[in-house]
């Protein structure tokens, strides 16, 4: 017995090429939803850390999804409250490309609750932010593949 598949490359090309941009915007919408959950819970964690003087670190709270200005001082992002927060280098990650989420605070002493000082215990309120919302980030990301496959 003999059987003989016959394929139209080109369109089997543009089928891929047309299941890859719909992830591509799956992933932007899912990478958004992600830093708003982390950024509420960094600022659920300031709360909790009792890291609040005059509001200020709270407000500062913001996420970028992919790069651009991300690590460079001076940038700008709108935060939860749409108020425009300037960047510092005090961001949790950055690399090149457009798979990158990064949150961050637009004051100074961040990175002092961090990490703490010779004077002050560490506060964290940035590192435990993405393991807190562990199964919510699993969930955006199962809602993901789950939609680029409906369409």
């Amino acid at each position: 017995m003999k059987i003989d598949l016959r394929m139209n490359l080109d369109e089997v090309m543009k089928n891929i090429d047309k299941s890859v941009r719909i992830l591509e915007g799956e992933k932007r919408k899912a990478l958004e939803k992600i830093g708003w959950a982390v950024e509420e819970q960094v600022v659920h964690n300031i709360d909790r850390a009792k890291a609040i003087d005059t509001g200020k670190f709270k407000q500062s709270i913001h996420h970028v999804v992919g790069s651009g200005t991300v690590n460079k001082p001076g940038g700008k992002a709108k935060n939860k409250q749409g108020k425009l927060v300037e960047w510092t280098p005090y961001s949790i990650s950055h690399s090149e490309d457009d798979n990158t989420l990064t949150v961050a605070d637009g004051v100074h002493y961040g990175v002092y609750v961090e990490y703490g000082t010779v004077r002050m215990k560490p506060r964290p309120v940035m590192r435990p932010a993405a393991e807190e919302r562990k199964r919510e980030i699993q969930d955006i990301l199962r809602e993901m593949v789950e939609n680029s496959m409906k369409k």
